[in-house]
């Protein structure tokens, strides 16, 4: 596995699991970071394309 592709799955895991605290505890500032990490995982699909540009 590239070291790209598991920072994107470690990335999505911590966003589970914080996403799944706040909604557990009712505190929706947490929800949002686990939201953010997800779109952040997402974003990096582009990484590759970006780099590889003349």
């Amino acid at each position: 596995m590239k070291t790209l592709d598991l920072l994107k799955v470690v990335l999505v895991l911590v966003a589970l699991a914080i996403w799944a605290y706040g909604a557990r505890t009712g505190r929706n500032g947490l929800m949002i970071v686990g939201i953010a990490f997800v779109v952040v995982a997402f974003l990096l699909r582009w990484v590759n394309k970006i780099m590889r540009r003349p």
